[in-house]
């Protein structure tokens, strides 16, 4: 049975197989890769590839995108647009066979979720899927897929595994339903390995009525497969989100579409399990913490690491609690600068991590030279985010009053450094003076 027919037949019960209704399915997609895909692509055209029934592009519209969907299953199509217009969601719904047809539109975020690249398996036609995926979105644009962890099932799972067991509805009214998914593995003969083409069976077991089956096959692709498909393609960086970061029950890989001649990454920001998933399969790209408080100086810094390098970037905004009315306004001025400008950089270039503190002066008075504060939080925001000696903490730096030549002359030598390793330079040094290190705090 094609892909095609499965869902074709599946159409009217996939939403109560997953969903007691499906309003639930709504709820679950804005609050989970719906709140990520806002943060990464704040809004524009989107689409969905896999559309199935729909509820998630309603999501996405109560979100303020203009919505499209696209799906091989016309049945599903049909159920999508009775639910859409029941909600009164305006979508452009169409047929769309991802390898077999053309699409000369683009997106400004595309989303592949549901695991939709195990459906493709011959070899080569998931890196043909992925780059569709990627010729449907917009120069800048994301593109968002969610895949299993393959690579942990693959080596943790017995050969005929249950691994959904659940019940839906109310006892007595009619709707009750019992929900099983079973995945069964095979191995290869020769390589005694498993197959990464295995079967998925779903039972529908309704309170009364008539038990309803069906199954398929997916084929497994792992995220460090699916990382040097993107490589191929030119994109050089992706952010992976694990559940517990997104809310969504299958890790999440943003994609940022570079720009003809440019490669883009989509930086990364820290969690859980997810950073174990990067650790386990490839090496972790250097970390860059940058010092920001919008200043043309430390933003200038900015982008030159998000447009330059593959570096997961993370700026940190230090706030303080001022007393004078003066030093207030420099500070809230700072703060919207900030704020105004970290949607326009996440869109013009690629995500980055960001986070900010509040300092209260009077609180620490007796380290009474700026530069000691700041390298206090510096060092707390490098302990933070783990850095190591391959990694690189940039600051805009300037030159202190020469009223001692050795503080002038390690000035000197830091401002050489414009890409700075701080443990290593740190760990060079015998002895670091509690004054000499300057960060500059422009007000412009």
């Amino acid at each position: 049975m094609s892909f095609e027919d499965v869902y074709n037949r599946w159409a009217e019960d996939y939403m109560h197989f997953f969903y007691d209704r499906p309003e639930d399915a709504v709820e679950e997609a804005r609050n989970s890769f719906g709140k990520v895909v806002k943060s990464y692509q704040p809004g524009g055209k989107l689409l969905e590839v896999g559309c199935g029934t729909g509820a998630y592009l309603k999501a996405f519209a109560d979100l303020g995108y203009a919505t499209s969907g696209a799906d091989l299953s016309e049945k599903s199509l049909s159920v999508a647009a009775d639910l859409l217009k029941g909600w009164d969601i305006r979508s452009d719904l169409f047929r769309f066979d991802l390898l077999q047809d053309q699409y000369d539109g683009q997106y400004d975020a595309v989303i592949a979720v549901g695991s939709l690249l195990a459906h493709f398996l011959e070899e080569g036609q998931q890196k043909e899927a992925v780059g569709k995926l990627l010729d449907l979105t917009s120069e800048g644009g994301l593109l968002l897929i969610s895949l299993y962890d393959f690579e942990a099932m693959m080596a943790e799972e017995p050969d005929d595994f249950l691994y959904s067991s659940h019940q839906l509805g109310s006892a007595g009214n009619g709707n009750r339903r019992t929900c099983l998914s079973r995945r069964c593995w095979t191995q290869d003969p020769v390589s005694g390995l498993r197959n990464p083409v295995h079967t998925r069976f779903f039972e529908l077991q309704p309170e009364s009525g008539e038990t309803k089956r069906i199954s398929m096959q997916n084929r497994a692709l792992t995220h460090r497969e699916l990382e040097e498909i993107l490589r191929d393609f030119g994109v050089q960086g992706f952010d992976w989100l694990w559940p517990e970061d997104s809310g969504y029950h299958q890790p999440l890989c943003l994609i940022r579409k570079p720009f003809a001649g440019k490669n883009a990454a989509a930086g990364e920001r820290p969690g859980g399990k997810r950073k174990q998933l990067l650790e386990r399969q490839v090496p972790s790209r250097r970390k860059s913490l940058v010092f920001w408080d919008g200043s043309k100086e430390s933003t200038d810094y900015l982008e030159r690491l998000l447009t330059e390098t593959d570096d997961q970037v993370f700026a940190h905004h230090l706030l303080r609690e001022e007393e004078q009315d003066q030093r207030r306004v420099l500070r809230e001025e700072s703060d919207r600068r900030v704020r105004d400008l970290l949607p326009i950089l996440q869109s013009r270039h690629r995500p980055f991590g960001f986070s900010s503190s509040v300092l209260d002066h009077k609180g620490l008075s007796w380290t009474a030279p700026d530069n000691m504060i700041n390298m206090y939080f510096m060092t707390q925001a490098a302990l933070s985010l783990e850095l190591n000696v391959l990694d690189r903490i940039l600051m805009p730096l300037v030159v202190p009053p020469p009223s001692d030549p050795e503080d002038e002359k390690f000035a000197l030598e830091l401002q050489k450094r414009e890409t700075l390793s701080i443990q290593k330079f740190l760990m060079e040094r015998e002895e670091i003076p509690q004054t000499r290190f300057w960060i500059r705090r422009s007000a412009s």
